[in-house]
C-alpha cells in the first residue's frame, strides 16, 4: 500500500528555490537509471518490483515536487524510499551525497509522506478496503439518506445518490478508479462524522489508489552475445561458414573444384611429356 501524505512544512521562500533542487534530484536519478552499473535500464515499474515499494512511492521519488492533483500541494517522498532506490542504482559517493543534500533542502519546503494509522496501513487488498469502508460507515452511524445529503451539501459536482453509494458504504463493491473526487467527498463526510482527522481522507485515498492496475515486469535480463558472436568480436577477420550466404559458398566450392582439376591436368600433361 502506498504511504499517503499528511500535513508538513509549508513552502518557505519562492518556488524557484526548491524547484532547482527538485530538478537536481530528478536529473541525477534519471542518469543513474539510464546508465546503471548493472547494465540494465530501470523503469519505475521495475524499481517498484525489486524494492517492493508501491509504484506511487517510486513515481513520486523520481519526480520530487509532483502534485497528485490540482488541489494537492507539492510532495516529497521520504528519504527511506530514496535509500532503497539508490541501493539498486548503485551510485558513486558523489551522486549519493548530491541526492541526500538535495532531499534535505527539499524537506524544508515540501510536504513529506508519513505512515498511515495502523488500521488503514492494514489495507492491502480490495477486500480489505471494502471492509474498511463498511467499518467506517458503521462508526459514522449515518443513514444512506443522511450520507447522500451531506455529500450534496459538501460538493454537488462529486456526489452519489442514496442508491449509488450503497454498494460502497456497505462493503459490497470497490469505488471505481475514475471516481476519486466522489470517493473523497464520501470520505470527508464519513471521517468527520466518525471523529477521524481530515488527514485520514488522504490515507484512505492512497490505499484505494494502490489497487489501480499497473504493468508488470519480470527481473531485468542482461543481453549476452552468442558464443559465435563473441568469437567474431575477438577475431574480426575470422568468417564463420554459417554467416556466409549460400550463393557465395557455392561459388567458392566451384572455384576449388576448378583449381583441383587444373592441377590434375598439369600433372597428366607433365607425365605425358616425360614419356
Amino acid at each position: 500500500m502506498s504511504i499517503p501524505p499528511t500535513q508538513g512544512k509549508s513552502a518557505n521562500g519562492s518556488s524557484a528555490e526548491w524547484r532547482l533542487d527538485a530538478e537536481l534530484l530528478r536529473s541525477t536519478l534519471a542518469r543513474l537509471r539510464e546508465r546503471p552499473v548493472s547494465g540494465a535500464i530501470w523503469p519505475p515499474t521495475l524499481l517498484a518490483f525489486e524494492t517492493g515499494l508501491p509504484i506511487t512511492e517510486v513515481e513520486l521519488a523520481l519526480d520530487p515536487g509532483r502534485q497528485r492533483d490540482r488541489a494537492a500541494k507539492p510532495e516529497l517522498a521520504a528519504w527511506s524510499v530514496y535509500e532503497q532506490l539508490l541501493y539498486l542504482l548503485q551510485p558513486g559517493d558523489h551522486d549519493r551525497e548530491v541526492c541526500q543534500a538535495a532531499h534535505e533542502r527539499l524537506a524544508q519546503h515540501l510536504w513529506q509522506r508519513v505512515s498511515p494509522p495502523r488500521d488503514i496501513a492494514a489495507i492491502v487488498s480490495e477486500a480489505d478496503f471494502m471492509a474498511a469502508m463498511a467499518a467506517l460507515t458503521a462508526k459514522a452511524d449515518m443513514s444512506l439518506r443522511a450520507i447522500a445529503a451531506a455529500m450534496w451539501d459538501l460538493d454537488r459536482k462529486h456526489t452519489w445518490s442514496k442508491s449509488g453509494l450503497e454498494p460502497y458504504v456497505a462493503g459490497k463493491k470497490l469505488p471505481p478508479l475514475d471516481k476519486k473526487e466522489h470517493l473523497r467527498t464520501l470520505l470527508l463526510v464519513l471521517c468527520d462524522r466518525a471523529g477521524r482527522p481530515v488527514e485520514d481522507v488522504e490515507h484512505y485515498l492512497w490505499a484505494w489508489d494502490s489497487f489501480r492496475p499497473r504493468p508488470r515486469f519480470g527481473r531485468p535480463q542482461l543481453v549476452t552475445l552468442p558464443a559465435a558472436s563473441r568469437d567474431q568480436e575477438q577475431n574480426p577477420l575470422r568468417i564463420s561458414a554459417r554467416r556466409v550466404p549460400r550463393t557465395i559458398q557455392l561459388t567458392m566450392s566451384a572455384a576449388t573444384i576448378g583449381v583441383i582439376a587444373l592441377i590434375v591436368l598439369v600433372v597428366i600433361v607433365g607425365v605425358a611429356l616425360l614419356i
